[in-house]
């Protein structure tokens, strides 16, 4: 197991503004949860199931979700939160805030 961190949900996401919990995997692996506010229960993706990963590169963090529909990537530097910029394969940004949970 890792560490988990959650985000609120991103007003400026166009798919549907989902609350989401990240946890990071030993070996770059990325599970999540996400949960539009329309579903009563949130939807678990298993990294090794959808191909999502994380990696830090000096200081700098991407991840990829589900086989790179959305990448996010932004500075990390070890505080209880941080921002990422994220794209999705259709050219849509956002930006997401995870804090520690």
């Amino acid at each position: 197991m890792g560490t988990s961190w959650s985000s609120p949900g991103a007003p400026d996401d166009p798919s549907c503004d989902p609350e989401q919990v990240v946890t990071f995997r030993e070996g770059g692996v990325l599970d999540y949860t996400s949960r539009c506010g329309s579903e009563d229960e949130p939807r678990t993706y298993s990294g090794e199931d959808d191909n999502s990963t994380w990696t830090l590169v000096d200081g700098k963090l991407t991840l990829s979700l589900n086989d790179g529909f959305n990448v996010c990537s932004g500075p990390i530097n070890g505080g209880k939160a941080f921002r990422v910029s994220c794209k999705n394969r259709e050219g849509e940004s956002f930006k997401r805030t995870y804090s520690r949970e």
